[in-house]
């Protein structure tokens, strides 16, 4: 009778480790990649260096880091990219690692 409910707790117990999530070093459930695309003008960010685009969907602002060549101030991309991990220092919007981006014909209004 012990040894068939400590079976069945252990096998329980089997059952609910192998349905559990799995973790990374920062806290964050291992789920992958999340990707994202979007469109709109790039602006400059409230910090030095950031760069930042409103969605013309959503509205949503994203906070851009390119491993290659970024687009102009003001310019209009269409960008593709994965959710960032980790802190950054602009302060604004989701941040987003740009993968691919490409110019659009768009009007971006200067801001002043």
């Amino acid at each position: 009778m012990k040894l068939r409910m400590f079976c069945s707790l252990l096998i329980g117990f089997l059952c609910v480790i192998a349905t559990a999530p799995t973790y990374s070093q920062d806290g964050q459930a291992d789920e992958g990649k999340k990707t994202v695309s979007a469109t709109g003008c790039v602006r400059a960010g409230v910090e030095a260096g950031c760069l930042v685009l409103k969605d013309t969907k959503t509205s949503t602002l994203y906070n851009l880091y390119f491993t290659g060549k970024a687009p102009d101030i003001d310019a209009a991309i269409s960008f593709d990219g994965e959710f960032h991990d980790g802190v950054t220092h602009c302060m604004q919007g989701t941040a987003v690692t740009v993968t691919k981006w490409a110019p659009i014909k768009m009007h971006c209004p200067k801001e002043e």
